[in-house]
């Protein structure tokens, strides 16, 4: 299963207050910035973890209290150095809007 691309969004702060900003636990921006991503490179970043999302294949769903979860693992397109892997997790809430909404990376994969 795949994620559909029409369906995927992504809450910008989420990668500008979150992803990109150096964190003491849980940092994922020096990660980031490996493939090459800075918080002046946000767009691109937002459309590789679109594209991550609709092009790589589920690895595992599971409901939670506010919705379906999906884990999504496959390569992320790197602006810089070599493509990495990571898992991307997304939502569909059972608010009945149909729209699978970015929760986190993790470098790596799960």
């Amino acid at each position: 299963m795949r994620l559909p691309a029409d369906r995927l969004i992504i809450d910008r702060r989420k990668l500008t207050h979150y992803l990109l900003v150096h964190r003491q636990k849980n940092d994922k921006s020096a990660f980031l910035l490996t493939c090459g991503y800075t918080v002046a490179d946000v767009d691109a970043l937002e459309e590789a973890l679109l594209q991550h999302a609709s092009i790589s294949k589920v690895l595992d769903n599971y409901r939670n209290d506010f919705g379906l979860v999906y884990e999504v693992q496959g390569n992320l397109t790197a602006l810089a150095g070599k493509d990495m892997l990571v898992a991307t997790v997304w939502i569909l809430r059972d608010d009945g809007v149909g729209q699978y909404e970015f929760v986190t990376l993790v470098p790596g994969g799960k």
